[in-house]
């Protein structure tokens, strides 16, 4: 997803200047209401905005018409796809979830259609719903999006809003940064326990490719215990799915190691060509990656 640092930012023809950025850190954050345990928990992690509500997505549409510029909303968004079936003609895809923050202005229906394009920021979550039902599909359909996706996407999306903060970056891809990330900590995996998610491995056979490798410490877990390490705020990696884009009727995921604690990514499967696996699940080849970046 695009990163746009401010809401004129999205005219082409516009080049604002730094003192006409809009400081997002001053501007209220109205969360879409997940579920109060889920309130508390986003109450005492995000740091970036001192102000802080909870409303559910009815009173948000209320609040619009108080046009007040100094409102962000931060909010989980459906982004469809589309594909050219081979008689040439326009097909619907699967939809992918993102969670981001618009203005408020710019919070629209409640599928989020028309407001994916005017994100100020967002990352990819894993969930998707495929519309053909019949379709063959290399992936497990994913329907909602489970408790502990949800804190490790917003993880990553604070941690996307203060590299953007602190280097001032107008346009940036979260796949972008997710490889920054990657290219700064993938030599630092062995320092730390690696919870695989069973249900993430095309063979379970597999993680052998990682236990091969006596500086790597990994261990196989259910989405259970996962759930867990992210709750408990662990100092481990956990393994993260999501899609970033489709081919036809099916999703490409960036798949990653990602620290349960902190949201940063130590290993990015990379945006892979046609031709791979394009599923949610770590491959061989994935797993090789990671132990050749630590050698």
């Amino acid at each position: 997803a695009t990163i746009l640092f401010a809401k004129a930012a999205q005219s082409q023809n516009c080049d604002l200047k730094p003192e006409e950025i809009p400081d997002l850190k001053k501007m209220t954050l109205i969360v879409e209401t997940q579920s109060e345990a889920m309130n508390t928990w986003f109450s005492e992690f995000w740091t970036f905005n001192t102000k802080i509500e909870f409303k559910t997505k009815e009173d948000i549409f209320k609040l619009k018409k108080t046009k007040n510029d100094n409102i962000l909303v931060l909010g989980v968004f459906d982004q469809e796809t589309h594909y050219t079936n081979q008689l040439g003609k326009q097909q619907d895809g699967p939809l992918m979830r993102l969670i981001g923050i618009v203005y408020l202005d710019d919070y629209t229906a409640v599928k989020h259609r028309n407001a994916v394009s005017k994100l100020i920021t967002s990352v990819y979550a894993p969930y998707n719903e495929n519309l053909e039902k019949e379709v063959l599909i290399f992936f497990k359909e994913r329907t909602e999006m489970k408790p502990y996706e949800f804190k490790l996407s917003v993880k990553i999306l604070a941690n996307l809003l203060n590299a953007i903060e602190k280097d001032q970056i107008k346009n940036y891809k979260a796949t972008k940064f997710a490889r920054d990330q990657a290219d700064k900590y993938c030599e630092q995996i062995n320092s730390k326990e690696i919870f695989f998610d069973k249900d993430l491995l095309k063979n379970t056979n597999d993680i052998n490719e990682l236990k091969r490798n006596k500086k790597i410490k990994v261990i196989l877990a259910d989405a259970q215990k996962i759930a867990e390490i992210v709750d408990n705020e662990e100092d481990v990696l956990v393994t993260f799915s999501a899609p970033y884009g489709n081919l036809a009727d099916y999703l490409y995921y960036i798949k990653t190691l990602i620290n349960a604690k902190t949201g940063v990514i130590y290993y990015e499967s990379g945006v892979k060509h046609i031709g791979v696996w394009p599923g949610s699940s770590f491959t061989k080849s994935n797993l090789k990656d990671i132990v050749d970046c630590i050698q």
